[in-house]
């Protein structure tokens, strides 16, 4: 689709053969969502994957030789993050929208839940999904991060950035209901 001096773009159209370590992904927005790439390999096949990109980044900018890098284990291999980026809309009828970009593009991919994302991340996509809002139809960013709880019986706490993303539209109702989430 794209080329560069030293390498090029391309849209998979079809498999002639795919990968004996290829799995089902178990994600329903796997074909639309940019977000993953990944959960078609067994996770222990991610992490040799991805420590051997890491090595071969540093590998290239460093004039020593590296040692082999040694990847901490997510403790699973689905809801690990505590951190996402989503993108918003609320509608005409004040519905609201969360999701994430399609790959290479910036049309949003409306989600109901994230298999990567923390639990606490996705009953705040649940959450969302339901209420209507009296505001005006607007976009948003809404960054999420997931802070760690402070004791055993406490709940995890999560910080949540909004930005208008058109013009100065309000986002004061939507920021109301997220407070009493």
């Amino acid at each position: 689709t794209r080329e560069q001096k030293d390498y090029a773009f391309g849209i998979v159209d079809s498999f002639v053969k795919k990968s004996p370590l290829r799995i089902p992904s178990p994600c329903p927005y796997e074909m639309t969502c940019g977000g993953c790439h990944w959960l078609t390999l067994p996770y222990e096949q991610q992490k040799v994957f991805k420590e051997s990109f890491v090595h071969d980044a540093l590998q290239r900018v460093s004039p020593q030789t590296l040692p082999p890098i040694q990847f901490l284990s997510a403790p699973q291999p689905q809801n690990y993050r505590s951190r996402v980026l989503l993108r918003g809309t609320v509608d005409a009828q004040g519905a609201v929208q969360v999701g994430f970009f399609a790959h290479a593009s910036h049309e949003q991919v409306p989600v109901k839940r994230c298999l990567n994302a923390s639990g606490a991340i996705n009953e705040l996509i649940d959450f969302l999904s339901m209420p209507t809002i009296a505001a005006s139809p607007q976009k948003f960013r809404m960054e999420v991060q997931e802070l760690p709880a402070m004791s055993e019986e406490s709940k995890a706490c999560l910080l949540v950035t909004l930005h208008a993303l058109q013009g100065k539209a309000s986002l004061r109702t939507l920021k109301e209901a997220i407070a009493c989430f």
